[in-house]
């Protein structure tokens, strides 16, 4: 089954120069693109299924009414779904990225539902990468409320993309 899926664990702890130990949260730009990945996964399904139940236009889709109603659902579902079982969305693994409670143990359903719905909040006028690139831990508020960390399962660098200007967008 999906569920029984092995998820990489996360990177090795850092230890902090007090003596503490940190998982190695994902940054703004991984956060970014992990969203962007999902957005395009479940744009592609709204479209199929758009066309399942004779929801198109000749300039696209419009899912309203009950369809509209059960694709919403099914959205949420998704998030919660993949978060709360697997540890990440097919976004998250494409980057190595997973949920994890803050003291590192997997992400549980109560957790992934208090996230997905944050996601109302966090997704307005991009709220969630902001809160993510002022957070000392990376952390946006459905993470906050929800108790949960997104954090690395392997090191990816975007060199070319660091500046002192902008900061470190990969960690």
């Amino acid at each position: 089954a999906a569920a029984d899926l092995p998820m990489p664990p996360p990177l090795p702890p850092t230890v902090l120069p007090d003596g503490a130990v940190a998982l190695q949260p994902a940054g703004v730009l991984l956060r970014f693109l992990d969203g962007l990945i999902d957005a395009v996964a479940l744009y592609i399904i709204a479209f199929i299924f758009a066309v399942l139940v004779g929801h198109t236009t000749k300039e696209g889709f419009n899912l309203h009414g009950l369809p509209g109603l059960i694709w919403w659902l099914f959205a949420v579902a998704y998030y919660i779904w993949f978060e709360g079982k697997i540890g990440a969305t097919p976004g998250k693994l494409a980057l190595g990225l997973r949920v994890v409670k803050t003291d590192g143990s997997p992400c549980d359903m109560k957790a992934a539902a208090i996230r997905t719905i944050c996601r109302i909040v966090d997704n307005f006028l991009f709220i969630g990468l902001i809160i993510i690139a002022v957070s000392k831990r990376n952390q946006r508020l459905g993470d906050r409320m929800a108790g949960t960390l997104v954090v690395k399962t392997r090191s990816i660098k975007f060199s070319q993309m660091k500046s002192s200007q902008f900061g470190n967008f990969d960690d």
